[in-house]
């Protein structure tokens, strides 16, 4: 090492914002570029300190965005790296641009000022004009203060800012990022928020969505068929704008869009997870049936064993066994496929048994889509599509949400030692009693949205033409979407043992009960 090196103090500029209120534009990282270019000509015109020059080792600015307080959420990556340094005299002088750049916690502050004292380090703060001596105690104190001031502020800044949060969900005004679908209105003159509106060409896109989902769509396609559609032309009434920042369509942004309760006019309180009324409308008219069936669908399909988007099998997973309740999986024997006793119940537990029962499954498959067809030509169907409230339906599925969030609430409480073990069975107990009693009202108020598409092919057609119709329908459903209605349809599906050793398909074996939301059924 040359002896000006030696000589010289090597400095580190640490940077950082706490808001980039350019991210995503051609000006990101504007305010951190123009703290280290300010700590450059600061220390460019400071040339040496105590008669050795200051020469700049490195730059530390990667920290954009992020807060330095005690109630940030985002992990700084530059900080641990510079205070390393500093430790491993790889620096051995700090710039910064204000104190609060390196901490807004004062613990935190204040280790770093010890570690600086116990390495003879000295802290120029740019907007001060003035380097510090923390080993000289009046410099320590007033970098000290500085500290705890900053925390200070931030603790008053989040008590500000949770109280505006609470006020803003209270009286449902718009709050946080705009998603998807949406669009803000403010006045031209002071630029104050006036309202929350649909986007025309997003909101159609979101609905879209719902539609899709409901009848049967697994994500995978949707999002290959959304994006595809994004580069068409602007004029193209099939374009599908890109997400926030110009990101494509993926599976987890389909799931986001289909669970935000934003959508049909609500907002989810984050404490309590109760959904909220807001100031702005659902996207749709027909859209809150389409979100809570959803919300159903995806609850289905996320405790089942077998991912929805990759069923190649009608019943796997659907049907049970009837002896030991089992799942029934496919399995090839004989080198037949057949529908055969898993030994693992729906909650993926070993039930401690195995192929208890079997059958063939494209007789299977054969006998359960003659009986879904018929099912769905009934004029019953039709009968309950005219009358039924939606708007009820909704209040229902609100209802079961609110319960279960409180259910939730109720356990945080246990786990936190706010309830006692018995204070929580109590209420878990009766909140779980009008849980049940409010997803059975949601199921006996209607038919599910999915099941809707087959009502328009009843009524003016006969029997014979609307099943037909049906069948024509039902085959034009992809695995996932059938499997779907299926579990719409049937409440239970159980396949009892049959003779050992026969191999005719038996019907009788098949014990199944349907849904019911009229009280005529006609099997």
């Amino acid at each position: 090492m040359s002896d000006l090196l030696l000589a010289a103090w090597l400095a580190g500029i640490y940077a950082r914002v706490s808001k980039d209120t350019r991210k995503g534009s051609g000006r990101a990282r504007a305010s951190v570029n123009q703290q280290v270019s300010e700590a450059r000509d600061d220390i460019s015109d400071l040339g040496t300190y105590e008669g050795r020059p200051i020469l700049l080792k490195e730059t530390y600015q990667r920290d954009n965005d992020v807060s330095a307080s005690p109630f940030a959420t985002k992990v700084r990556e530059d900080w641990p790296r510079f205070v390393e340094d500093v430790e491993n005299k790889r620096i051995n002088f700090v710039v910064l641009w204000e104190c609060s750049r390196g901490s807004r916690e004062g613990v935190e502050w204040l280790t770093f000022l010890s570690l600086c004292r116990s390495l003879s380090v000295p802290i120029r703060v740019v907007t001060h004009g003035r380097t510090y001596d923390v080993r000289n105690p009046r410099d320590w104190k007033t970098l000290a203060d500085e500290g705890i001031d900053a925390e200070v502020e931030s603790a008053k800044t989040s008590i500000r800012v949770l109280r505006d949060k609470k006020d803003t969900r209270q009286s449902g005004r718009p709050d946080g990022p705009l998603c998807y679908g949406h669009k803000r209105e403010y006045d031209p003159d002071t630029g104050e928020l006036l309202r929350q509106v649909p986007e025309p060409v997003e909101s159609r896109v979101v609905i879209e969505i719902f539609e899709e989902f409901v009848g049967g769509k697994p994500l995978t396609a949707i999002m290959r068929e959304l994006n595809e559609r994004i580069d068409l032309p602007l004029e193209d009434p099939r374009r599908v704008p890109r997400l926030r920042r110009g990101a494509k369509w993926s599976t987890e942004a389909l799931r986001r869009t289909l669970k935000n309760p934003a959508h049909i006019g609500k907002r989810r309180d984050p404490h309590t997870g109760e959904l909220l009324d807001t100031q702005w409308a659902p996207l749709s008219e027909s859209l809150p049936v389409l979100y809570w069936a959803a919300q159903r669908i995806m609850k289905e399909r996320a405790t089942a064993v077998q991912s929805p988007g990759k069923a190649k099998h009608l019943l796997t997973r659907i049907m049970t066994c009837g002896v030991c309740g089992a799942t029934l999986a496919q399995h090839r024997i004989k080198g037949r496929p057949r529908y055969h006793c898993s030994g693992i119940d729906a909650q993926g537990v070993a039930t401690g048994r195995n192929g208890c029962v079997s059958v063939s499954q494209e007789h299977m498959d054969d006998y359960i889509t003659n009986l879904v067809v018929h099912r769905l030509s009934q004029p019953d169907l039709l009968a309950q599509a005219a009358v039924q409230d939606d708007a009820v339906i909704v209040l229902a599925q609100a209802e079961a949400e609110a319960l279960r969030a409180k259910l939730d609430e109720a356990y945080a409480g246990y786990k936190r030692d706010v309830l006692t073990l018995d204070q929580y069975a109590e209420r878990k107990l009766d909140l779980m009693a009008r849980i049940e009693a409010a997803e059975a009202a949601v199921r006996n108020l209607g038919i599910p949205p999915m099941l809707r598409a087959f009502t328009g092919l009843i009524g003016a057609n006969n029997n014979t033409q609307a099943e037909a119709l049906v069948r024509e329908m039902w085959k034009g459903f992809p695995v996932a979407g059938r499997r779907d209605i299926i579990r719409a349809l049937f409440s239970k599906l159980s396949l009892r043992a049959g003779v050992p050793g026969g191999q005719v398909f038996n019907p009788d074996r098949l014990e199944r009960t349907w849904r019911k939301w009229s009280d005529a059924l006609d099997e």
